[in-house]
């Protein structure tokens, strides 16, 4: 397999609909006891698009501030699981 199709498409918002994910491999929330989110919550999930069979990791990170939340969401390319 080879990373998503959509990372070949130059305009973000074209790539982002071309983008059908599928979770595939939820990983734990923490790697040689450091998390994998930046703040209070997140997650990281190997995901497969299924348009193209291509492989996505995406990594949510969100910090629950008192008035506002900060967050972002990463898609990674990935040559294979």
């Amino acid at each position: 397999m080879s990373t998503c199709k959509a990372f070949s498409i130059e305009n973000p918002n074209e790539a982002y609909e071309h983008m059908k994910l599928k979770r595939i491999i939820q990983y734990n929330d923490a790697d040689y006891d450091h998390p994998l989110y930046t703040w209070n919550e997140g997650e990281r999930v190997l995901c497969q698009c299924e348009n193209c069979g291509g492989y996505v990791l995406v990594q949510f990170s969100e910090y629950h501030g008192v008035e506002d939340d900060d967050y972002y969401t990463d898609y990674i390319e990935a040559d294979s699981p």
